[in-house]
C-alpha cells in the first residue's frame, strides 16, 4: 500500500538522524538482553520512547555490503558488492571447491545514495564516521577524494575514529572516574553538525566504529565493572562489553544534543547495526550464527525508530523489516520519488497508518564468498530468502538447502527441507529468480580442486 500524498505531507520529518553501529548483535542491547549483562541505557531509553523492531535485518552479514544496501535500497547482489571492499590485489582463497567472485573496490558511482536523495529533498546532509565503500583513500578506511561520502550526496563529512581503538596507540589503563569516558571526536563532530544546522532541516548519518575490534578501553573502572558482573568471562568478552557501553555513551551525546536544541520532538531517529556480532568475543545470544553467516545471528540486528510526532512510545513491532527499506521509506516521508530500481519496501504505511508491510520483493541475501574459521565454523558461499515465517538458506558447494520455520524455531535448529520439500523447492526457485533478475555473481566450480563435486551455477530453466 502507498499512502496518499496528503497523508505523507502531514507527517514530514523536520530532521533525520540515522545511527549505524558496527558489529552489534541483536541481543547486545540492554533492552533485548535477558541476562542483563550488556548495558546500553541511552539506547534503551530511545527504545522506550519509540518503536523497537524484533525482526529487523541487515542487507548483508558483512560490513561494506550491508552499508551499501542501506544507503542505496539495492541488494548487494544487484550492486555486485557482497563482501567488504578490498584492493584489487587482495589475495583470495583458491584451495576451495568453488571460486568466489572477485572482490569489489567501490560502491558503483552511478547509484544514488540516501545523501543524494535527501539533499534533493532540501536537507543539509552530514556524514560522520565509517564509510568503508571505497578503496580510494590513502589509508585504511579513509574516505579518499573520489568516492567518499563527500562525493555521494553528503555536503558535510567527518571521518575521524574518535575514541575508538583504531586511533589509539597507547593501550594502557587509566584511572578515569567511575562513569567517565575519554573524549570522542566522532560524536563531538556529530554534535557540532546538529548545532550548526539546528535552524534548518538536516539529515545526519552517524556511522560509529564501535564496538568493532580492536578491543580496548582505557577505563579501568569500566573493565572492573564487567569483570565483577561475570568473573567467568574472558578478557576479550569483558573488554567487548565495555566497548558496547562506550558506544552507547557516545551515542547519548547526539541524543542529548537534540534535546538541548529542542529538536527531539521533530526529529526522526533511526538506530541499527550493520550486521550480527563477532563470535570471537560475543556472549552467546538467542540466535544461531554470527557475522559472516546467513543464519539469524548474522543478519538479524537491533533496529529502533523514535519519531515523537508520529509513533507511540514503548512499542515492539514484530513485522520483518530491513535496512534496505530505509531508502524507499525516507523518500516517501520526505515527499520525493523513489529510485526507479529499489529492492527495499517503504515502511511509511506501517509507521503512519499501522498497515502491514506488503513486499513486492522478498527479503533475500547473497554471500557468494568464503570466510575462514575465526572462533566458529566458517562460511562457504550461500544465499538466503525469507517469505512470511519461512527462511531458506542455500549452500552453493553442494547445492543443498536448509529450511526453517522462524515463528516456532528462531534458533534455526530444526531443518525442515526434507519434510517440507514443496516449500523448499518453491523458495529455492524464488531465490534463484531474484538473484538472476539482478545479474548476481555466482561462485564457480574450481577446476583445480581435486575430488570436488560436479557443480554448475543454477540455470534459468531451474527457476520454472
Amino acid at each position: 500500500m502507498r499512502l496518499r500524498s496528503e497523508q505523507l505531507s502531514d507527517h514530514h520529518p523536520h530532521n533525520i538522524v540515522l545511527i549505524q553501529v558496527d558489529d552489534l548483535a541483536w541481543h547486545q542491547l540492554g533492552c533485548q538482553n535477558q541476562s542483563g549483562f550488556y548495558e546500553t541505557p541511552h539506547l534503551d531509553a530511545l527504545a522506550q520512547k519509540g518503536w523497537r523492531f524484533s525482526q529487523a535485518y541487515s542487507a548483508a552479514p558483512i560490513c561494506s555490503a550491508s552499508r551499501a544496501g542501506l544507503l542505496t535500497g539495492l541488494s548487494p547482489a544487484k550492486l555486485g558488492l557482497e563482501f567488504v571492499t578490498k584492493p584489487s590485489q587482495a589475495p583470495f582463497p583458491t584451495d576451495t571447491k568453488l571460486l568466489q567472485p572477485p572482490y569489489t573496490q567501490e560502491l558503483p558511482s552511478s547509484i544514488p545514495t540516501l545523501g543524494d536523495r535527501l539533499a534533493q529533498a532540501g536537507y543539509i546532509t552530514g556524514f560522520v564516521g565509517k564509510w568503508h565503500l571505497t578503496q580510494g583513500g590513502v589509508s585504511y578506511l579513509a574516505y579518499g577524494d573520489t568516492n567518499g561520502p563527500g562525493q555521494r550526496g553528503f555536503s558535510w563529512t567527518r571521518g575521524q575514529f574518535g575514541a575508538h581503538p583504531y586511533a589509539c596507540s597507547d593501550r594502557t589503563l587509566k584511572d578515569y572516574e567511575s562513569g567517565s569516558f575519554p573524549a570522542d571526536g566522532s560524536s563531538q563532530a556529530a554534535v557540532q553538525f546538529i548545532r550548526d544546522n539546528c535552524h534548518q532541516p538536516f539529515y545526519l548519518h552517524f556511522a560509529s566504529y564501535f564496538p568493532h575490534v580492536p578491543l580496548y578501553t582505557p577505563c579501568r573502572w569500566l573493565l572492573e565493572k564487567y569483570r565483577h558482573k561475570n568473573p567467568s568471562l574472558t578478557k576479550q568478552q569483558i573488554t567487548y562489553a565495555a566497548m558496547v557501553e562506550s558506544m552507547d555513551h557516545y551515542i547519548g551525546h547526539i541524543l542529548q544534543e537534540l534535546e538541548r536544541q529542542s529538536l527531539a520532538s521533530e526529529t526522526l531517529v533511526i538506530f541499527t547495526s550493520d550486521h550480527g556480532g563477532d563470535p570471537r568475543h560475543d556472549i552467546t545470544g538467542p540466535y544461531r550464527g554470527c557475522k559472516w553467516t546467513l543464519y539469524e545471528g548474522g543478519i538479524r540486528v537491533p533496529f529502533i525508530i523514535r519519531w515523537p510526532q508520529v509513533l507511540k512510545p514503548n512499542q515492539v513491532c514484530d513485522q520483518p523489516v530491513g535496512g534496505i527499506d530505509l531508502m524507499p521509506t525516507l523518500c516517501d516521508l520526505t515527499l520525493i520519488n523513489q529510485p526507479e530500481t529499489c529492492d527495499g519496501t517503504t515502511l511509511a504505511p506501517l509507521l503512519i497508518a499501522g498497515e502491514q508491510i506488503r513486499r513486492s520483493v522478498p527479503l533475500f541475501w547473497h554471500f557468494p564468498y568464503y570466510h575462514p574459521k575465526m572462533g566458529y565454523h566458517g562460511t562457504s558461499p550461500c544465499a538466503a530468502i525469507r517469505s512470511q515465517d519461512w527462511k531458506l538458506i542455500h549452500f552453493f558447494e553442494d547445492q543443498r538447502s536448509e529450511l526453517y520455520q522462524l515463528e516456532s524455531d528462531t534458533a534455526e535448529s530444526n531443518d525442515l527441507a526434507r519434510q517440507e520439500s514443496k516449500t523448499s523447492s518453491h523458495l529455492e526457485c524464488q531465490l534463484f529468480s531474484e538473484l538472476r533478475q539482478r545479474d548476481a555473481r555466482w561462485p564457480q566450480r574450481n577446476p583445480d580442486y581435486l575430488n570436488c563435486l560436479l557443480y554448475t551455477s543454477p540455470s534459468p530453466r531451474d527457476a520454472t
